[in-house]
């Protein structure tokens, strides 16, 4: 019903809505221990997971990408039966996850549900959506100032002549063009009305009087902010969109207006200069060019801490009338989403910081108001959140093995003395040059060894069965891509939880395991 927005990085999709993929199927494509994987759960993590390489024919895509899902629910059993859903790591990001989720279905539940769309409503706009029009304006913030502009205009006053005296007509020059869904619905009604050559009325529009004059009005085939839909969908969207933004308002002066919520200042103060001091320290290694943007990540964040005595970090900083939020939870809770900014300087950070601030209040307004309706106990969201807090625990299982691993400097001094008696030509750079990049080759080809082997060893603990008659049924596309939930309150998750490609552990079981695991 939302307006999907699509950008194309390599392919990358952004969604506001996500909706199930798949009806329910009975079955299961693979059993492992007591848990199953459904038809619904693999496709839906298969389609919404981007793929490394698309050269797998399609069963062989399956069959892979049902491998690595096996490994990560292996992963996740073991890491479970050692308790790490308790561990720092995994249960700030689940607790960080399950605010997201709560904030994203108390959206649903007090604003999109309460919207209706008419077939009235649809084939009255239907008209707009093949219409660009090409638009001028005269602003001004004096209601008198607009009046008399209004008035002259009137009296026969040429609007160019007008305009060509004034600052904003040199943002105007070839005029502004107006699509279906760009403009509030009571200003879309007046200006579409418009003849060319004719003026509005003065509208208060943004802080200003304005008044908006047609230039002229051009017919198009598709409107480009809606590729590939009929004329009833954008129609019905962009009407959805509308009613969403009346209800948010509403939902915002009824919950959320009124809210008194104070931050300690000086703890703020010492946190803005600790934080930009962590940032000035790694600033090169900080900045993304893609977005040009400057990131700390969860690490960086949580260092801060050493800056704070014990006193302060339990101080009361966010002083909420019940329940206020330490100094410490903050830092924990901010670190899980990490902080970004578009500049280094000190009033820019700043003020970044006094904004996120801002949104953390407002966001456990929200999940506060979510508890209260006891949306936590919806089953659709606690399924959610298992297979995130699975992806969790297997994710930091997984990465208590990087440290098992090591590289002597004997094993890459022999490797490549190897590799120069088998193929002298082929390492022309001298071995002092050389020697980092083969131990981080080895240290890989080990790791990865060990981990298919340990993944193969908790598949045999664990049992794994797998349903190839109902995997071989299933179609599903190969596309290379990114997907994102943007959430109804604002912020976006990936669709699913990322899983890295891994199947070749399968291979390490034993052969009557193998036949004996597959129906």
């Amino acid at each position: 019903m939302k307006n999907k927005r699509i950008n194309i990085l390599p392919i990358v999709i952004s969604i506001i809505v996500f909706a199930s993929i798949l009806s329910a199927q009975n079955g299961y494509l693979a059993k492992i221990g007591n848990e199953k994987i459904s038809p619904n759960e693999f496709i839906k993590r298969f389609e919404l997971t981007p793929k490394v390489t698309v050269n797998f024919p399609e069963d062989s895509s399956k069959i892979y990408f049902l491998y690595s899902l096996i490994a990560e629910k292996l992963w996740a059993l073991e890491g479970e039966k050692l308790g790490l859903q308790n561990s720092g790591y995994v249960k700030k990001s689940t607790d960080n996850l399950l605010e997201k989720l709560l904030s994203d279905k108390l959206y649903k539940e007090e604003i999109e549900k309460k919207i209706k769309v008419f077939p009235s409503e649809i084939n009255q706009d239907l008209v707009k959506i093949h219409i660009k029009l090409i638009m001028n304006f005269i602003s001004s913030s004096s209601k008198n100032e607009i009046n008399e502009i209004y008035s002259e205009l009137q009296n026969g006053v040429d609007f160019d002549s007008l305009l060509s005296t004034r600052n904003e007509a040199a943002e105007q020059k070839e005029g502004i063009p107006i699509l279906y869904g760009d403009m509030s619905p009571e200003l879309e009604n007046r200006v579409f009305k418009l003849n060319p050559d004719e003026n509005t009325k003065p509208v208060f529009v943004g802080g200003s009087w304005v008044i908006y004059h047609l230039a002229k009005r051009e017919y198009i085939k598709t409107h480009p902010n809606f590729p590939g839909k009929s004329d009833e969908k954008i129609a019905e969207e962009v009407i959805f969109d509308r009613k969403a933004k009346v209800n948010y308002r509403k939902f915002f002066r009824h919950n959320i207006m009124g809210h008194e919520v104070k931050t300690d200042k000086k703890l703020f103060n010492k946190l803005d200069n600790a934080l930009y001091s962590r940032l000035g320290e790694n600033l090169q290694n900080a900045f993304n060019p893609n977005d040009n943007k400057y990131y700390m990540n969860y690490y960086q964040i949580l260092s801060v801490k050493k800056d704070f005595s014990k006193e302060e970090l339990n101080g009361l900083f966010i002083k909420f009338k019940n329940n206020p939020v330490s100094l410490v939870k903050f830092i924990d809770e901010v670190a899980v989403d990490g902080l970004s900014v578009a500049k280094s300087d000190e009033i820019s950070f700043y003020n970044m910081l006094s904004a996120r601030v801002k949104k953390y209040i407002f966001d456990k307004l929200l999940v506060r108001l979510a508890y209260k309706r006891g949306l936590q106990n919806d089953e659709e969201l606690k399924k959610e959140l298992k297979e995130w807090q699975e992806s969790f625990i297997a994710s930091y299982y997984r990465n208590s093995f990087l440290k098992k691993i090591s590289v002597e400097n004997k094993e890459v001094n022999e490797y490549y003395l190897k590799i120069k008696d088998l193929i002298p030509d082929s390492l022309r750079n001298n071995y002092d040059y050389i020697k980092e990049r083969i131990g981080s080759g080895l240290y890989f080809k080990k790791l990865s060894e060990l981990y298919e082997l340990k993944t193969a060893e908790l598949a045999v603990k664990y049992g794994v069965e797998i349903n190839r008659k109902m995997l071989d049924k299933l179609h599903v596309t190969n596309v290379q891509m990114i997907v994102y939930r943007s959430l109804g309150f604002g912020g976006s998750i990936t669709a699913v939880p990322y899983l890295t490609p891994f199947y070749k552990w399968y291979s390490w079981m034993p052969k009557e395991l193998r036949t004996k695991g597959e129906k």
